[in-house]
């Protein structure tokens, strides 16, 4: 079989730009923007069936902190070695390819700014002329210094596999192991900056690890979760059991007020002073009444001594036995009419105001206190 080879260029420079590339394989170059990359540069190796006839792909692809013509980020620039045989010196493809992007696209394609590369021109037909010399120049380095135990047909690779590509360093990037996983995957990935084998050893070995603390502390954590819900829920049930007694306390407060309004609501109102029983023991009116009737009484009694007092002067003051008194005084017999007169009107006052009395006893006090002072 005839070895063709076939390069093509892509990348991002003012939106996806791709050179040397038509039909069925252009689908497959567009796949490339877009995709996130582990690292900053690999080589992609995939065996795909396009058109009726399966090739297989060398795409050396830088993809991390490559800007635009306008200083974009997210752009990537690559070199697609189309051949139609199985490579098998992995680790040389992918020298010969990185050496031509370095010396040949590096200042006319890209050009580096710190750690970034950046495109010189917008469109790769711009440089025509420049990427058609780097196609001659790998081709004829492959044919030049490769021989058919670098090549072997594709009919033992699995081709258009959906399977990950499995990534490898390129100090481990031997024959046999790659030519193994071609044919188990159809694709594979090398690269300087993929861990060795030992170093994803170790990284797996502190995976484990990590997962391992991750566990005892979720483990931890979980079980403190369970004691602090535990807690919650007492001090819930404590704070319920709380509400619950206040409750009952505001219940026995609140039916206390209620029977005890309930009671006064129910109490005999005080009847007027006309209605006024004599006979309660903590009736005030009737305390006042009694005591009315005991000022009357005794005003009664100084009336009729005051009375028997009186016609006891009288008796005393008859005229019989003061005829001589009234011979030697001329106007002694007088000054005796005059006394009776007086006397007999004293009197008529005196029963006047014993009847006053016993008809308004709240003023028999004063009226006896006048009739002294007469």
């Amino acid at each position: 079989m005839a070895l063709t080879i076939n390069l093509f260029v892509h990348g991002v420079p003012m939106g996806q730009k791709i050179w040397g590339c038509t039909g069925d394989d252009l689908k497959y170059i567009e796949t490339f923007y877009g995709p996130s990359y582990k690292t900053a540069e690999q080589m992609i190796v995939e065996a795909k069936s396009l058109g009726g006839s399966t090739n297989c792909y060398y795409t050396y692809i830088k993809s991390q902190n490559v800007l635009a013509s306008d200083g974009r980020a997210g752009a990537y620039i690559a070199l697609t070695l189309k051949i139609n045989m199985y490579y098998t010196d992995v680790v040389n493809m992918y020298n010969v390819l990185k050496a031509a992007f370095d010396k040949m696209l590096v200042g006319s394609v890209v050009k580096t700014q710190g750690d970034n590369t950046k495109f010189c021109i917008q469109d790769f037909k711009q440089v025509d002329s420049q990427l058609k010399e780097i196609e001659q120049a790998v081709v004829d380095y492959l044919m030049k210094f490769s021989d058919n135990n670098d090549l072997c047909s594709l009919s033992g690779i699995a081709a258009n596999g959906n399977m990950a590509a499995e990534c490898i360093n390129i100090l481990e990037s031997d024959v046999n192991k790659c030519l193994q996983l071609m044919k188990r995957s159809g694709k594979l990935a090398v690269s300087n900056l993929f861990p060795t084998s030992q170093v994803k050893t170790v990284l797996a070995q502190k995976e484990t690890e990590i997962q391992n603390l991750k566990t005892q502390c979720q483990t931890q954590i979980d079980t403190v979760n369970q004691q602090k819900q535990v807690e919650v829920q007492g001090l819930k049930q404590q704070l319920n059991q709380a509400d619950a007694n206040t409750k009952r306390q505001l219940d026995a407060l609140n039916k206390k007020y209620a029977e005890e309004l309930e009671r006064l609501r129910h109490r005999s109102p005080v009847p007027p002073v006309g209605e006024i029983r004599t006979d309660g023991p903590y009736n005030y009116y009737s305390s006042k009444r009694k005591s009315g009737l005991s000022y009357r009484l005794i005003a009664t009694f100084v009336n009729t001594i005051l009375l028997l007092i009186i016609i006891l002067m009288l008796l005393f003051m008859r005229p019989g036995k003061n005829k001589s008194q009234s011979d030697e005084i001329p106007w002694a017999e007088t000054v005796e009419t005059d006394n009776a007169v007086r006397s007999n009107s004293i009197v008529k006052t005196e029963v006047a105001a014993s009847k006053q009395i016993q008809s308004n006893p709240a003023n028999s006090t004063n009226n006896d206190t006048t009739k002294i002072k007469k």
